[in-house]
């Protein structure tokens, strides 16, 4: 889905749209129910309201049609239907629990542009996702954090990404970057040379196969991003913490490949796991502010500033995917509360926030005084709007936690273990948070499991 703006009026643009119909074949008859080669309807125009012989506005009947609503959902669930009042989001939900109409509309995620990938690019998420796709993990920076990831040969690192795709992955991620600020980080020539003739080993590998394995590489920077995309990468995982994407997004948006937006705070040289998430938020009084030291609604906050610059940018909204980066910046205790309140990452946009909130369910021990300008003793108002920059209601969710296994006291030199039972649970725990993907490093023994909790919580 691609956002564009007009200058027209309601009218012109009708006129335009009536053109285009009769230009690719349209025949218009009396049968207005009946089946036509295309079809172009103007749903909303802000939120005018126009009942004329040639143009109603809003389209008539699309309150009762999901293949209507559910588009403009996508771009922004909060958007009022200008005669009826109410948002989208509350007339798709009308339709599902008052008149009984099921949203029988998929939503499906493309994990590759290229026609390259054999017959399966798209796969379905949310609710119509039957298996949790996995990503096996190529680490080949000299500092991995799990020591996985030293290998002696760009051949050994392609025989390595292709044992993991035959062992059951549906992506290989190829990381050639520390997650870790405190590890020296190769420039982006350097970057490109290691990146590069692994991804051309594992396609001159797999070329025979019917389905090749989807390749993703993480990189925060646009030339790096640019050349592995010419080189047959499918996904980017932008790891930067601008919010602007460092030119990644524009990369993105030009090659209209799959984006992953990782959630990282400041890259300075401390060691990783000690940043705080306590944010000041606005209340319903402009002047008065609301202290909240809470991961999930800070990571929300985040990971919404970039999804409304790679929107602004052009990379569709059915191209991104959220990765809430328990693996970057984040605290052993902070990593548990995120698997555990994953789902609430694309919740709807919170409005009131109390004692019984289906978001927080603890909020006396997060909601600090507010200050005032006048008043620095006025108690944080019990009524809080959550104001993200995009709505991040429907976003596939990817989650990394296999061998995740530090705190800030470890030091980058006891940086692993070969924790693989404890990776299997985490990563079961992200299942039932409704995550699309999950990143691993043992491919093998986690897939088996993998798909016995797709059983219990997918199917």
């Amino acid at each position: 889905m691609n956002l564009v703006e007009t200058s027209l009026s309601p009218i012109a643009l009708q006129k335009l749209l009536k053109r285009i119909e009769i230009e690719l074949g349209r025949v218009f008859t009396e049968d207005k129910n009946g089946p036509r080669i295309i079809d172009l309807d103007i749903l909303l125009y802000d939120s005018l309201v126009i009942e004329t012989a040639e143009l109603t506005i809003p389209e008539p009947g699309m309150e009762t049609r999901h293949f209507q609503l559910q588009p403009i959902i996508d771009m922004d669930p909060f958007v009022v239907h200008g005669k009826l009042n109410s948002s989208v989001c509350m007339l798709s939900r009308e339709l599902i629990t008052i008149k009984g109409i099921v949203n029988d509309l998929v939503q499906v995620m493309p994990l590759s542009n290229s026609e390259e990938n054999g017959s399966n690019p798209f796969v379905s998420v949310h609710s119509h996702q039957n298996n949790t796709l996995i990503m096996g993990m190529t680490d080949v920076f000299d500092e991995s954090f799990n020591h996985v990831g030293k290998f002696d040969s760009f051949d050994e690192a392609v025989r390595h990404s292709m044992n993991l795709f035959k062992e059951g992955a549906d992506i290989i991620g190829i990381f050639s970057q520390s997650k870790h600020a405190c590890f020296n980080r190769f420039g982006p020539e350097e970057e490109a040379k290691i990146l590069v003739p692994i991804i051309e080993g594992v396609i001159n590998e797999s070329k025979n196969y019917e389905n090749k394995p989807i390749i993703s590489v993480n990189t925060s920077d646009a030339r790096v991003a640019q050349k592995v995309l010419d080189a047959g990468a499918d996904i980017i995982c932008n790891i930067s913490d601008s919010d602007s994407g460092n030119g990644v997004f524009n990369v993105a948006a030009e090659y209209g490949c799959p984006l992953i937006l990782t959630h990282t705070r400041d890259d300075s040289k401390a060691i990783p796991g000690i940043e705080e998430y306590d944010e000041k938020f606005k209340t319903d009084e402009i002047s008065q502010l609301t202290r909240m030291n809470d991961i999930i609604l800070s990571i929300r906050y985040d990971l919404s500033k970039k999804v409304k610059e790679a929107l602004s940018n052009g990379v569709p909204r059915f191209n991104i995917i959220l990765d809430p980066g328990i693996e970057f910046k984040k605290s052993f205790e902070q990593g548990f509360e995120i698997l555990k309140r994953l789902r609430e990452l694309t919740n709807e946009q919170l409005y009131s926030m109390s004692g019984v909130s289906c978001l927080l369910q603890d909020l006396d021990g997060k909601l600090s005084n507010s200050y005032n300008k006048k008043n620095k003793n006025i108690i944080a108002s019990s009524q809080f709007h959550e104001q993200l920059f995009a709505s991040l209601i429907g976003f596939p969710v990817i989650v990394g936690s296999s061998r995740y296994e530090y705190t800030m006291e470890t030091k980058k030199e006891k940086f692993c273990a070969d924790n693989i039972i404890e990776s299997i649970v985490a990563v079961t725990s992200a299942i039932q948070g409704n995550a699309t993907i999950v990143r691993v490093h043992d491919v093998e023994p986690t897939l088996n499991t993998v798909r016995l909790f797709d059983k219990i919580y997918r199917n």
